[in-house]
């Protein structure tokens, strides 16, 4: 990969439905969560983007740890 990802971090105490939640790069691209991605209390998702080896980790994860 290019090293191109954003985390989003829940840092409240409640799940957060992503449903209809944009994420929109400074080239125009935007990813657009769909429906039933909810990101518990205190947890986090990483989307990636670019070319390259899909990493190892799983995707979601934010790396190693589960989320």
């Amino acid at each position: 990969m290019n090293a191109e990802y954003i985390t989003v971090l829940n840092t409240t105490t409640r799940t957060v439905d992503l449903e209809g939640w944009t994420i929109r790069d400074k080239t125009g691209y935007t990813y657009e969560f769909g429906p039933d991605v909810v990101l518990g209390a205190k947890k986090r998702i990483t989307l990636r983007s670019g070319q390259g080896e899909e990493p190892t980790a799983p995707r979601g994860t934010g790396g190693p740890r589960p989320t």
